[in-house]
């Protein structure tokens, strides 16, 4: 019987004779995902296989699903990796090897993010990661909370982006689960390049003003 995991279509392959008589959850290895498993959906029981356990495990590591362009001949984003590497946009290479290190200890781990942790609601807003960009900007006029962000968000970041990135691709492939997403994905993820360009904009306004103000201040 094969299981998918609604949020990263990671498909396990469990043998008949170990799938549970009542339906039961088990969790994704991959995403950490609940999986529920319905036992009507079993097919046929082979009566050779010996009587065991019917406790909800799964042996085997998940098997990719891919299916093949008829355009590149290359396998569609039913990938998982494929998926994430759209929706990221640039440095997909990057942010998909940190992204690793979070699913093998399967919880948050600490990571830098310099970018966050200096510029945090301009890059928050650059990875269109919004409600996250407004808090940044109310912190940002806190005493104390102010610090905290640049630690926070500093140490954090990957792993709300992770988070982010697994929500929005989860939803839109368990929606759409044969399509090719590729383009969608890049739409509805990469980067805000305005947000980039606004930011530089107003720092280079903003250190401009300052020289002014004391070149000025130095003939009054």
């Amino acid at each position: 019987m094969k299981i998918v995991c609604p949020a990263c279509r990671a498909v396990y392959n469990l043998p008949n004779h170990r799938v549970p008589d009542r339906r039961a959850v088990a969790k994704c290895k991959r995403c950490g995902n609940a999986i529920a498993i319905d036992p009507s959906a079993r097919p046929a029981v082979d009566e050779r296989a010996p009587a065991k356990s019917t406790a909800a495990s799964f042996d085997r590591p998940p098997v990719q699903q891919r299916t093949v362009s008829a355009d590149t001949g290359r396998s569609d984003s039913a990938d998982p990796e494929m998926d994430l590497a759209a929706f990221i946009g640039p440095k997909a290479d990057k942010y998909l090897a940190i992204f690793k290190q979070f699913e093998k200890a399967g919880r948050f781990t600490p990571t830098w993010h310099w970018p966050a942790a200096l510029v945090g609601f301009w890059w928050l807003l650059y990875r269109k990661l919004y409600l996250w960009a407004a808090a940044a900007m109310v912190m940002a006029f806190i005493p104390l909370a102010n610090v905290i962000a640049i630690v926070g968000f500093g140490l954090g970041a990957n792993y709300l982006y992770y988070r982010h990135a697994q929500r929005k691709v989860g939803a839109l492939r368990t929606a759409l689960p044969d399509a090719n997403l590729g383009i969608t994905l890049k739409l509805i993820g990469g980067v805000n390049r305005w947000a980039m360009m606004l930011g530089i904009l107003l720092g280079g306004l903003g250190v401009a003003g300052m020289l002014v103000s004391v070149w000025s201040g130095g003939f009054l």
